[in-house]
């Protein structure tokens, strides 16, 4: 059921009393001969604009080539050819370019057709259409539901979808088609009749907000590069797109920061980018563009997370802010502008997120707010496959047409999900489990913590149902605020409240996939949930509730596709009915102390704007005192199969609470092949019996044929596994994970670790051993074979060396002695090369100029500014001078400088960011006129620091600048530069400055945290490296405050992300340890002591430290020395890094090499 109404378009009324809309209907029908005749020359519009024609000239650099006309009509006072003049210019230009927007309109949700729209008819895909016969009614909610609330459709004309439509319809029209000149009127209407309406009132509500003025001026950009060279569009009309488009880009720079919790800020950046790039005309253009890029660096930076996903946990929303990132680097590419440079990384990862993802067919599992199960991934992934040289996005981004098949299969995203796939086949399985290991909690985030979605055979079989839309209404409701509309655990039926979620554990091979995660929505209850995939035939979901000590009444619940879900009287096994079709039978192993419901009120949409009600859905119950169970089996069928499985637990001699064993019969009476499964809960696994068997590990798991003969056998964690008296897999130590395959006199063998103890297992007839596919040696005896003993290698690939010399460092220098000051760009005062004694300098000689400022044309992220800088005179109480850091335009950089303040002279640190100006930190300072002094801004990472004569007078900490150019500034002084140099903090090719001070001093690189926590500076590279060993000199200059931590990063994904390897100050003795912190946001997270010891760690001494990560396999070697090992598989790629928190340390002699 559709709960859209459609409005009949001969009886949604008129919007104009019924004798205006006759005598609009009899002059439209006498204007048309004269519409059609004026087509030549332009049509007589108004300009609706209540910008006044002077204030709009004045936004205009009209010095810039091509404007010389339009300048002198200006000066002149005659507008009216100003504005013709204006138009021809514009029709005439050739560049700037922009996408061009094609020939095929968009179809939905937006359905009209531009005959359509001409006729000012407006439909939409949900149903809804509406004639607004001549005269839109911009505030008409198209909520037939609750007319008190705006629905879709209001936001899409707010947002001029309609231009989507008119301008590609114009493209596909031959030049003399008379179509193309109604379009381009109709075009026209619509602007005039907004800016008129709406538009002049330069207001935002909720009917009209940021984010739609946004698309609109992407909309308007788009449309007026098709529209602005038809003959029917004149000056008035002209000039009055022009004045708004002004209006709406500078309320958007002012206004960015307003929105910067989510996607909305992304939707600002690109739009304001794109104006200052198409109409560089703009005295703002420059602006513009300076700070859609400066706010996708900071967007960037603090809502994608250290594993590539976006904190607003929907694919939709991560591949919309990655499409506008995307958009903005091309357009500027397009035009000769490079941006985004420092990016790359962190958007090839959020490319592969989106590649990891997608499923068999190549749609998406629709995580949260994600409402189109077909999201259009093409674009980003193709142009990423160009940038990034990945043919495995080409693969998904032309649904397999192109490309090579991507080689991820399973994967754990550690911030955000995890992916179990069998392979990329149509009918190969899939699974996803949502996790989103942050503490976002806002906008299109559903409670749905520990839900999971499931693909097999072809199908869709458990699955998210979706999102329909945003309004308060039932569906919506229901689909996005409830944690019954998801596949997880729910308790009493309490909503889940986003707290604590972590992934605990990840174990993928060739045989099997493992997963643990948790989170405590519930407190004081927590949800475990473990996942079995026996790849590739089923799922094995166990999910554990701890921590109540009253009695709860809990539900698992799972969602399908609609269709008719059938109950198992007697072993409660549910089965889904799609008629020729894969299906899935869901199988509990509890069935005498569960309750089974096929609820028949569900809702399932996976199309925006689109759902269907009375859908069924399933829930198992169970009622417990303190803690609980479910273990549950997931058989996917193939179409026309109806196979029998049955589930029953076995004996452990423990709760179920504490291990639990399975007898999992695939098909039952008709000769299937039969499971054993064993879990333990226990954080140390005891040695336990269940049925035949007997294991010391965490998970194990054997499967047989009919006959009894072994088809695989699998262990986690442990060191044992028998089957009776006969011992299946034997290991010198614990074996992390290993699949057993047998195949024939082939054993196949499946493990992503080395395997380092010795193994035996029970393998007659074998007469070959593979390990991941390839042969490996191995000991035969009595039907055993022994394998194992292996060992990292010591040595593998180098990619990086670095003994960090200044000489590799990018750098401007200038003295002005050639008399020129090129590559520096004045942006307020008189500046020129002027002669101070014998050497030149670069004045600004205009004392009574306010915040004057020349900055470099470069744009610089972590950079050292420094200058010789000598006042000469001053104008009144308030003045000053200084230099600029991550100058991005005059309301946003970073600003070091001397300033009198009205008698109270300090030193200052300023940040002026969106149009406020903060003092971050200052002192007490006094500098005199005709004397010189040395100026020294240092930006890195979170930390600026102000020197003055070389000695450090301020430090401060901020993240909302992240990029931007260098500069000179004064204010009300006549003062000059001279020996101005700019330079890199560190090699920007090799290192990225997380947070934190960090400088290259005698060829070390020095980092002064004493008095601050987790500075971390990491490589560039961080997609590529896996398993890596790396190795620093570090050497404590001095410990601050305890605690602190000196050492290095492997698979660094962020300051908190990584494994870290370092010496640990506990204020009263050292200790070596290796600790994971995975967090995922800017925010410092706690991190997770893996493996310590004490150790003697003398400040001023040297220390070569080495990490080794090899699979889930960690080592830190001191001189050579191997002192601690940890495993862990959470984090599986990511850069080298060095790491200090409350410590002076230097690091020096770096070196990362990739195992093979």
């Amino acid at each position: 059921m559709n709960e859209s109404v459609r409005l009949d378009r001969s009886r949604s009324g008129p919007l104009r009393p019924p004798h205006a809309v006759r005598l609009a209907l009899a002059f439209a029908a006498a204007l048309f001969v004269l519409l059609t005749a004026a087509a030549a020359t332009g049509h007589a519009y108004t300009d609706t604009s209540n910008m006044t024609d002077a204030a709009f000239f004045d936004k205009l650099d009209l010095d810039a080539p091509g404007l010389a006309t339009v300048k002198t009509h200006v000066q002149n006072g005659d507008y009216a050819a100003a504005k013709a003049s204006l138009l021809a210019y514009y029709r005439s230009r050739t560049s700037p370019v922009h996408f061009d927007v094609g020939t095929t309109p968009v179809t939905s949700p937006m359905s009209s057709t531009a005959d359509e729209l001409a006729d000012y008819t407006f439909k939409f895909t949900d149903g809804q259409v509406r004639d607004f016969n001549g005269n839109i009614d911009w505030a008409y909610h198209w909520n037939p539901g609750d007319p008190t609330q705006f629905g879709g459709p209001h936001y899409y004309i707010m947002d001029f979808m309609m231009n989507a439509i008119l301008a590609p319809s114009y493209n596909a029209l031959p030049a003399a088609d008379p179509r193309r000149t109604q379009y381009a009127d109709t075009w026209m209407k619509f602007t005039l009749e907004y800016v008129a309406d709406e538009g002049n009132s330069l207001a935002f509500g909720t009917d009209n907000n940021q984010l739609d003025m946004a698309k609109r001026v992407a909309n308007w950009i788009s449309a007026y590069t098709v529209f602005k060279n038809d003959a029917v569009v004149d000056a008035n009309g002209h000039t009055a797109f022009l004045k708004h488009m002004w209006q709406m880009a500078d309320m958007l720079y002012d206004g960015i920061e307003g929105t910067s919790g989510n996607n909305w800020y992304m939707s600002l950046a690109w739009s304001i980018y794109s104006a200052g790039v198409y109409f560089p005309e703009f005295k703002d253009a420059e602006n513009w563009r300076m700070r859609g890029e400066g706010a996708t660096y900071k967007y960037m930076r603090k809502n994608v997370k250290g594993d590539g996903m976006n904190v607003e946990p929907t694919e939709n929303y991560h591949l919309y802010s990655l499409s506008l990132a995307n958009r903005l680097q091309k357009l500027g590419a397009m035009n000769g502008y490079s941006v985004l440079g420092d990016l790359q990384e962190v958007l090839e990862r959020g490319g592969e997120a989106l590649m990891d993802l997608t499923l068999p067919n190549f749609e998406v599992p629709m995580i949260g707010d994600t409402s189109d199960k077909s999201l259009g991934t093409g674009s980003v992934l193709n142009d990423y496959a160009t940038y990034y040289g990945r043919t495995d996005f080409q693969y998904v981004g032309t649904k397999g047409a192109q490309g090579t098949v991507p080689s991820n299969l399973s994967v754990l995203y550690p911030n955000s999900f995890a992916v179990m796939r069998s392979g990329w086949g149509a009918n190969d399985a899939y699974m996803m489990i949502e996790n989103q290991d942050t503490d976002y909690t806002g906008s299109h985030n559903h409670p749905d913590d520990l839900s999971l979605m499931m693909y097999a055979l072809g199908k869709r079989l458990i699955v998210d149902p979706g999102v329909n839309n945003y309004l308060d209404i039932p569906s919506s409701n229901w689909l996005r605020k409830t944690t019954k509309a998801h596949n997880t655990v729910e308790p009493n039926g309490n909503t889940q409240s986003n707290l604590d979620r972590r992934h605990i554990k990840w174990y993928s091979n060739g045989g099997f996939d493992f997963y643990h995660g948790q989170h405590s929505d519930y407190a004081p209850i927590v949800h475990e949930r473990k996942i079995f995939f026996a790849k590739p035939d089923f799922w094995i979901v166990s999910d554990r509730m701890t921590g109540s000590s009253i009695a709860n009444a809990y539900k698992q619940y799972w969602h399908f596709m609609p269709t008719s879900v059938t109950l198992d009287g007697a072993t409660k096994r549910a089965s889904t009915s799609f008629a020729g079709e894969a299906n899935v039978k869901i199988v509990p192993a509890d069935p005498g102390s569960t309750t089974a419901t096929v609820h028949t009120d569900g809702y399932y949409s996976d199309a925006a704007g689109v759902v269907q009600s009375g859908v069924s859905y399933l829930s198992y119950g169970k009622t417990a005192t303190g803690s609980a169970t479910f273990d549950t089996v997931l058989f996917p069928q193939a179409p026309g199969q109806n196979r029998n499985p049955t589930v029953a637990r076995l004996a452990t001699g423990a709760a179920s609470t504490v291990a639990t064993a399975l007898k999992i019969e695939h098909d039952a009476g008709n000769g299937g092949n039969v499971s054993y499964y064993y879990l333990s809960h226990e954080t140390a696994p005891a040695t336990r019996s269940f049925d035949a068997f007997t294991t010391d590990g965490e998970v194990a798991y054997v499967e047989k044929t009919p006959a009894g003969a072994l088809r695989s056998a699998s262990i986690a964690r442990g060191t044992s596994l028998k089957d009776g008296t006969t011992s299946l897999i034997a290991a010198t130590a614990t074996v992390h994970h290993l699949s057993v395959r047998y195949d024939g006199p082939t054993l196949e063998l499946y493990s992503s670790d080395v395997l380092a103890p010795t193994v035996t297992i029970y393998a007659p007839g074998v007469t070959a051993v593979k390990l991941n596919g390839s042969a490996i040696a191995f000991a035969p005896s009595g039907g055993f074979v022994t394998v194992g003993g292996q060992s990292s290698p010591s040595a593998g690939t180098p990619v990086l060396n670095d003994s960090f010399d200044v000489a590799g460092l990018t750098s401007e220098t200038r003295d002005f002695e050639n008399g020129s000051a090129a590559g520096l760009e004045p942006k307020a005062g008189t500046w020129s090369v002027d002669t101070q004694g014998t050497s030149k300098v670069y004045r600004q000689s205009a004392s009574s100029q306010t915040s004057a400022a020349a900055v470099t044309v470069s744009k610089w992220t972590d950079a050292l500014v420094e200058a010789k800088v000598t006042t000469l005179a001053s104008n009144g109480s308030y003045n000053g001078v200084g230099l600029y850091a991550r100058y991005q335009d005059p309301a946003n950089n970073y600003h070091f400088q001397y300033y009198t303040n009205g008698g109270s002279p300090q030193l200052v640190i300023t940040k002026n960011f969106n149009g406020t100006s903060t003092n971050l930190a200052s002192v007490p300072y006094t500098m005199s006129h005709n004397t010189t002094y040395t100026l020294k801004a240092i930006a890195s990472g979170n930390v600026l620091k102000f020197y003055v004569n070389n000695v450090l007078q301020l430090t401060a900490y901020d993240t909302d600048i992240l990029i931007g150019r260098a500069g000179l500034g004064t204010h009300r002084r006549d003062a000059y530069f001279d020996d101005m140099k700019v330079t890199e903090i560190v090699d920007g090719d090799r290192w990225d400055i997380g947070k934190g001070h960090f400088l290259i001093n005698n060829f070390e690189l020095y980092s002064d945290s004493l008095n601050e926590t987790s500075s971390e500076i990491r490589t560039r590279s961080q997609n590529d490296w896996s398993d890596t060993i790396g190795e620093a000199k570090v050497k404590v200059v001095a410990w601050g405050t305890a605690p602190g931590r000196a050492g290095i990063v492997a698979r660094s994904l962020g300051g908190n992300d990584g494994y870290r390897f370092v010496a640990y100050n506990d204020g009263s003795a050292r200790k070596l340890r290796i600790e994971k912190v995975v967090d995922g946001q800017a925010a410092e997270a706690a991190p997770v002591v893996l493996a310590e010891k004490p150790y003697t760690f003398n400040a001023g001494t040297s220390y070569t430290f080495r990490a080794v990560a090899d699979g889930g396999m960690l080592k830190f070697y001191v001189n050579g020395t191997e002192e601690l090992a940890a495993y862990d598989t959470l984090l599986s790629k990511g850069g080298f890094g060095l790491h200090a928190s409350k410590a002076q340390i230097r690091f020096d002699d770096v070196s990362v090499q990739l195992i093979p």
